[in-house]
Order: structure tokens, then C-alpha cells, then sequence
């Protein structure tokens, strides 16, 4: 140990660092390497750190509520339901009508357009109006043409009853089946008829059927089938 003047050990601070072996070149001691574990722990903590804050700022920027609670969300408008459009109401004369005529002496269907659906009433009075003259062009026409005594009676239950006059009894068996066949036939195909009576003075009457039979139960077009006339 040097030993200074007044006996004293040196200061820590006056000692100078050890010479190099080599003249001229100063020997110098190394600070410590930091653990390698801390300073990767000191690296990941601000990246962590910075990693929350741009989620939190994307979440803000995108408008997602921060409330835990459930909030309602609206659709874009384009998304939404929307509510169906009402049926478009059909031109005029873009209804059709179905009604039966005759040609000789079968039964024959033709349409007819017209602006709105009719009722049964309505379809007995164009049968007795009789045909028109297109329908006569083509050779058909009606046997109820003119017979004022008939009339709609009622729709029950979606059967039709039809009050006769004495008018009938003065036609031949042949004109009689064929206009009992065109009212049954042009009634039975309206959407509100099931089936057709017929009644005088408040009673049902007995009535030819298309193989020539009489009955008083109620009919359809199915009781004048072999009336119709064939495909031409």
C-alpha cells in the first residue's frame, strides 16, 4: 500500500487506473452488459403499450359504443325491410268473364273481357240479352235470349237459386235442357257458386239433366258434360 504524507491510505477517488502492459495505450475496464432478460423487457412494454392505445383510437374512430350494455343498431337504408308494393289494379277490359252459349244444340264456353268481374246476377241478364255480334259471326247464340221471367233468387251458402216463370213451359223439350244447361253452366263457373236450384213460386222444381233425366237436388256444370261441344 503507498502511504502519502501525514501517514494517511489514499483517497478511492485519487487512485488512477492501472497502465497497460503495452507503452502508450491505456487499459480501460468495460462497463457490465445488461441482462439480456431486462432489456427485452424493457423493449416490449412501450410496443405493448402502444399496440392498446391504436386499438382504442380505431375503436373510437369506428363509432362502436364503448357501453357494455347491448345498444340497438340501426341498418343502412339500403338494408332495411322494405314494404311490398300493392297489387297493380288490371287495366279495363282486361278481365275475363266465362259464360256458356250454344251452337246447335251443344253447350260452348266463351270468354269474354270485360272491366270488372260481374256477379252472378249479372251474368243471368247477359245471358238473356243474348249473344253478341261476334259470337253470332260465329255461329253461336243463346237459348235464354229473352226470357224475362227469370230471375236470381238467392245465393246461399254459395248455392244460387233460380225462380222460373211459366214462360218455360211453352218451349220444346230440346230449347228447355239447353237453357237449364247455359245458366247452370255459365253460373257454376263464377268463383262465388257451388252449385245451382231452380224454385217456382218459392218451391224447387224438377229440372232436365244432359242425359235427359228430371231432378230437384242441386246441379253443376258436371250434370251438362256431354252438352259441350267437342275441341275443334
Amino acid at each position: 500500500m503507498t502511504v502519502h504524507a501525514y501517514g494517511q491510505p489514499p483517497r478511492p477517488w485519487a487512485l488512477r487506473p492501472a497502465e497497460s502492459s503495452t507503452p502508450g495505450t491505456p487499459t480501460t475496464s468495460a462497463p457490465p452488459a445488461p441482462a439480456a432478460g431486462r432489456a427485452r423487457r424493457g423493449r416490449r412494454r412501450p410496443t405493448v403499450g402502444l399496440a392498446a392505445i391504436a386499438v382504442a383510437a380505431l375503436v373510437a374512430g369506428c363509432g362502436v359504443p364503448t357501453d357494455p350494455r347491448p345498444q340497438p343498431v340501426t341498418p343502412p337504408p339500403q338494408y332495411r325491410t322494405l314494404t311490398p308494393a300493392a297489387p297493380a289494379t288490371p287495366e279495363a277490359g282486361t278481365v275475363e268473364t266465362t259464360l256458356c252459349l250454344t251452337r246447335g244444340n251443344n253447350l260452348v264456353r266463351v270468354t269474354r273481357p270485360v272491366d270488372r268481374a260481374p256477379t252472378p246476377e249479372e251474368l243471368l241478364a247477359e245471358l238473356t240479352t243474348g249473344a253478341s255480334e261476334s259470337e253470332r259471326a260465329q255461329g253461336l247464340q243463346s237459348a235464354v235470349a229473352g226470357l224475362t221471367s227469370l230471375a236470381m233468387e238467392r245465393i246461399e251458402n254459395r248455392i244460387a237459386t233460380v225462380a222460373i216463370g211459366e214462360g218455360l213451359e211453352g218451349l220444346a223439350f230440346d230449347n228447355q235442357l239447353l237453357v237449364y244447361a247455359q245458366i247452370v253452366c255459365t253460373l257454376d263457373a263464377h268463383p262465388a257458386i257451388d252449385g245451382v236450384y231452380f224454385s217456382r213460386d218459392g218451391e224447387q222444381v224438377s229440372v232436365p239433366r244432359g242425359d235427359g233425366t228430371q231432378t230437384r237436388r242441386m246441379l253443376t256444370d258436371a250434370d251438362y258434360e256431354v252438352l259441350l261441344e267437342p275441341p275443334r
